[in-house]
């Protein structure tokens, strides 16, 4: 449609005009989205390089923390040997320290001693490696800056290893006094005693282990004194900080890792500042481009906008006729089957008479005179047929009819047809099939098509019916096999026998007749019942087409009242019921975990932290446990450490669910699998565990809880 002349001009200088607005828009918005954009990247990479510092902290924990307990291993084994000596000799000591030594991996004792009670109750050090420390032989084990008070709690409290308070030195390393003690054969009681060295156990592990950029710091409460520093490493610029606390020997040990910027080269900003510059600029030059676009883009949107509207008018034009053919056709199917009932009628009533006047050449005539129209009126009802099923306008009539006496009928009037070809017609009904309850009409018509279309296509031959239950489904169905040893079908024509006015080949059409109308039209009348008409041929021996069809027809969601019956729940037995109890911090996660395994049947509980879950934990006993790594008022590491640690807990299989990939800490802690963030199924898909393991583990008691495979979850049976 084309505007004014005058007009035009105006309004083309307004449009170009407001036009300009949008690439400055453009250019606004795209630098506050690059630098939404560089604020989003620079987040990600600060909590990238968190988690690789907490990773790093976590591990470096644990190996600090194995060492220092590793240390203890020769206390323990002295012990054993003073235990089973009459009487501990000094060379027995001696050679027992020298053999721990040399067993241990990692060995940070600086001397040990062995320590009695003399008769006046003071400690007396009887036998030392030390020679001139706290530890020395003939020192008085209560004098001040000696190891009394550690000695002592060590007396109070027999066969329990106890780290005492770091000894203030004026020189030398920084060191405190493990000690345990034992009663000998004799009934002496007596303590032996080490020197713990923190200087050469934190060097080792900073040789070895500590990357760049860390920093350690240990806090201790020990004999239940206020916090001490035993160890703090300064370090500039701290960026993050991790602490792990534990109790070791008796002692309540936090240990501080804190991370700098030289620590894996700092958080990868550059990327920030690369997307913060490259998009303002892009932004820049999409801004100028869209501008000069929009101008020619104006005259295509308005030719455009002409073509849409000679377009809907297009389509209401053919929506129109549309409905004027299906209005012609119903109005059609009327006027068209009257009267050609009315040939049909009469020709029979013609047939009668000349047949009792005697009159063969007439009933002849009057006998193609029937078959004419009766071969015209099932055209007619064909292509009426399709139109309402195109126009959604077919229905069902539904009604409950016995499947032999549908078949009596069918047969009976196909008869004449089968005969026609010199055929020779088998039928086989299986006895117990009873009632159907479907649209009669429908059903006989589609199976006379196929019997009628069989013995079109086979001379002189065999055509077999075969009528059975199927039992492949959880329903009864029907299945109605139409088997002739007629001409076949070559492979690739198959899929033209459903298609409307469509035969095989051409020369089909010309030897055999037919609108190719019978096929489709059965199929759709069996698809509309919730069935289907499906082939297997051979040319040159034969077809074989098959109706599936359901015995009992749904509508619109109804069954029909013949043997419609509802079905019964299926109630888990009480025992059969198992919980999962998933854990995370997160409703967004316990929302997606908790719907994945209830689709399958579980049982699900949450906890939101850590506390609540080792509570429920206990109470509930559930077949396994998904567990959260970060959470805030106690870390995943601790739950499990703290469901490991308790008997009524130890068995449940327990799944971390963390961004992390930590799995060494944690297969090492006693975790059975891990599920990586964010946790979709799939991954309870992809990386998920499938439950039933777990339950049958958990409640069968099987001594070993085998790794889970991936795959979906499933319901237990």
């Amino acid at each position: 449609m084309r505007s004014e002349p005058v007009d035009r001009p105006v309004n083309e200088r307004r449009l170009v005009a407001g036009l300009w607005l949008v690439p400055l828009l453009i250019l606004v918005l795209g630098t506050a989205g690059s630098w939404s954009l560089s604020q989003a990247f620079r987040r990600d990479a600060l909590r990238a390089w968190q988690g690789q510092a907490e990773q790093a902290a976590r591990w470096l924990s644990g190996t600090l923390l194995g060492w220092l307990e590793e240390s203890y291993a020769p206390i323990s084994g002295l012990a054993v040997l003073a235990e089973n000596s009459q009487t501990l000799e000094e060379w027995e000591f001696l050679n027992g320290i020298d053999d721990m030594e040399a067993r241990a991996t990692a060995f940070f004792l600086d001397s040990a001693a062995y320590l009695r009670r003399g008769e006046d109750r003071t400690l007396e050090i009887v036998f030392s490696t030390d020679a001139t420390g706290p530890l020395a032989s003939g020192t008085q084990a209560s004098s001040p800056g000696a190891p009394a008070n550690t000695v002592e709690a060590a007396f109070a409290e027999p066969d329990r290893i106890l780290l005492g308070p770091p000894l203030e030195q004026e020189r030398g390393p920084t060191v405190s006094i493990v000690a345990l003690s034992i009663v000998e054969k004799n009934g002496t009681p007596g303590v032996v005693a080490g020197l713990v060295n923190y200087d050469a156990l934190i060097e080792g592990l900073f040789e070895m282990h500590v990357p760049a950029g860390c920093s350690l710091q240990i806090v201790g409460k020990f004999l239940g004194s206020e916090p001490v520093t035993v160890y703090a490493d300064s370090s500039e610029n701290p960026l993050y900080s991790v602490t792990t606390r534990t109790i070791s020997a008796g002692a309540d040990l936090s240990i501080t890792w804190v991370a700098n910027a030289e620590f894996e080269g700092g958080p990868a900003y550059g990327l920030s500042r690369v997307v913060l510059v490259a998009g303002t600029t892009v932004s820049a030059i999409i801004a100028l481009f869209i501008g000069m676009l929009l101008r020619r883009n104006l005259v295509i949107s308005l030719r455009i906008s002409e073509a849409t509207r000679e377009l809907a008018q297009s389509k209401e034009a053919a929506e129109v006729a549309n409905r004027a053919k299906s209005a012609f056709l119903a109005n059609m199917s009327h006027e068209l089957r009257t009267p050609m009932n009315a040939i049909l009628g009469y020709s029979e009533m013609l047939m009668e008479e000349a047949e009792d006047d005697e009159n063969e050449a007439a009933v002849d005539d009057l006998k193609k005179i029937h078959s004419a129209g009766s071969h015209l009126l099932s055209l007619i009802n064909d292509v009426l047929d399709l139109s309402k099923i195109e126009a959604g306008k077919m229905e069902l009539f539904l009604e409950t009819f016995p499947v032999s006496g549908l078949i009596d009928e069918v047969i009976s009037t196909v008869d004449a047809l089968v005969k026609k070809n010199g055929n020779r017609l088998h039928v086989d009904v299986e006895p117990s099939l009873g009632e159907m309850h479907a649209d009669l009409t429908k059903v006989r018509q589609a199976l006379f098509n196929l019997l009628s279309n069989a013995a079109k296509f086979t001379t002189d031959g065999e055509i077999r019916l075969a009528v059975r239950s199927d039992d492949t489904r959880n329903e009864p169905w029907v299945r109605m096999s139409v088997a002739d040893s007629g001409i076949g079908v070559p492979p690739d024509k198959l899929g033209l026998v459903f298609e409307e006015f469509s035969q095989a080949d051409d020369s089909t059409s010309r030897n055999y007749g037919g609108t190719g109308l019978g096929l489709p039209i059965s199929r759709r009348f069996c698809r509309m019942m919730g069935g289907d008409v499906t082939v297997e041929s051979n040319p040159g021996e034969g077809s074989v087409f098959t109706i599936l069809m359901p015995m009992t027809v749904v509508v619109d969601g109804e069954v029909s009242e013949v043997g419609a019956e509802e079905p019964a729940a299926v109630v888990p037995e009480p025992e059969s019921e198992r919980t999962v109890l998933v854990v995370d911090d997160d409703p967004a996660a316990l929302d997606l975990i908790g719907r994945s395994l209830q689709k399958e049947g579980v049982r699900v509980v949450t906890a939101a932290g850590g506390r609540e879950a080792l509570r429920l934990a206990a109470s509930l006993q559930p077949a396994a446990i998904t567990l959260d790594v970060m959470m805030p008022d106690m870390d995943g590491w601790d739950v499990l450490r703290e469901l490991k640690q308790d008997p009524a807990t130890l068995d449940i299989p327990v799944i971390m669910v963390t961004m992390t990939k930590d799995r060494s800490l944690g297969y090492a802690m006693g975790a059975t699998e891990f599920l990586t963030k964010p946790v979709q199924r799939a991954e309870l898909v992809q990386k998920g565990c499938q439950v039933h393991t777990f339950v049958h583990s958990r409640f069968a008691r099987e001594p070993n809880v085998r790794m889970c495979e991936p795959g979906a979850f499933s319901r237990t049976s």
